[in-house]
């Protein structure tokens, strides 16, 4: 049996080598290998070593394929334990999976994940993992398909994971409608335009209509016709709508007569020149700042004055020493 993972992106070896480059030659011990290598390829995945966890798992399928064709154990396994051994191989093919997408490799990705569903097509992950492959791949069709596959497939089951496999293929559904409008709208071949209203998807959305706000005015959100150039067929898919004749945010909102005169006038207003400004400044008095205009009193220099203070209240100011304290210092 070759030896798989040294090669793996892991220049240099890996500290798996044991498992990597084990060969058993019985069933049994194949089955603790492989029992060790998911163990493995499991840690790896928690740390996102994934180059590592790649090779731990490619390891495990080749083991796996092995005991299912005869190579390792003296014959193909049959019955129930050939059963066991595709169910085994389809999550060792799905976690691969899961490790090459991390990786970027996205075509590898999605034939683990395909692998994984034919050996097992109750296998709920192996679908997920196919859509999360296809979504990558910028495959949006599939991934809903493959998504709706798992949710039926779970249903059968638990039914654990449907909520969450249904909140993904509504994801895939609204990427794959848009891909298929933005299709629409560059590749259309021009037809008679009483045609073109019968083919034209309906909108999903309502258009804007007009309408009076409580200070009479009234609002200008309706798409002008005169722009249709600007405002593709997509557009309000994308969030985008006419007001006063001009592309804007779905959100836009126009301002009342009644908020405007609250607000007042907010233009930008231009700064006077500040070199004008110091021209006609008042002098700045000796050692005070420059640009203390104020004249604060943190700002003043105060060290003359507090020099006079103190020497005017030192002055004359007697002490007598103590007899204890005569001699000291010389």
């Amino acid at each position: 049996m070759s030896s798989l993972g040294l090669g793996s992106g892991m220049p240099g070896g890996s500290h798996h080598r044991d498992v990597l480059e084990a060969s058993p030659t019985d069933a049994p011990s194949a089955l603790r290998l492989i029992e060790e290598l998911k163990g493995r390829g499991r840690v790896c995945v928690q740390g996102r070593n994934f180059p590592e966890a790649e090779a731990l798992y490619g390891k495990g399928i080749e083991v796996s394929e092995g005991i299912m064709d005869g190579t390792i154990g003296g014959g193909p396994a049959g019955g129930d334990a050939a059963e066991a051994r595709k169910k085994e191989c389809a999550i060792l093919r799905s976690n691969r999976s899961l490790a090459r997408l991390q990786l970027g490799r996205l075509s590898e990705a999605k034939e683990d994940a395909e692998a994984a569903t034919g050996l097992d097509p109750t296998y709920v992950k192996g679908y997920w993992r196919l859509g999360q492959a296809c979504a990558a791949l910028g495959d949006h069709g599939d991934a809903v398909r493959a998504y709706e596959a798992a949710i039926e497939a779970d249903a059968k089951g638990d039914g654990k994971s449907t909520k969450a496999l249904k909140r993904e293929a509504e994801k895939a559904r609204a990427k794959a409608e848009q891909e298929r409008m933005l299709v629409e709208e560059g590749t259309a071949p021009s037809e008679p335009s009483e045609k073109k209203e019968k083919a034209k998807p309906k909108a999903p959305f309502p258009a804007p209509k007009s309408s009076t706000n409580k200070t009479g005015t009234k609002s200008s959100v309706v798409k002008d016709k005169s722009s249709d150039s600007a405002f593709t067929k997509s557009d309000h898919v994308r969030g985008y709508k006419i007001v006063n004749g001009k592309k804007t945010s779905y959100f836009h909102r126009e301002q009342t007569e009644e908020e405007k005169r609250l607000i007042g006038d907010i233009a930008p207003k231009r700064v006077e020149d500040p070199a004008a400004v110091d021209a006609t400044a008042a002098p700045t008095a000796e050692g005070a700042s420059a640009w203390n205009k104020a004249g604060t009193w943190e700002e003043r220099d105060l060290t003359s004055w507090a020099s006079e203070t103190l020497i005017a209240s030192l002055s004359g100011v007697k002490r007598e020493v103590p007899k204890s304290a005569k001699g000291l210092g010389g």
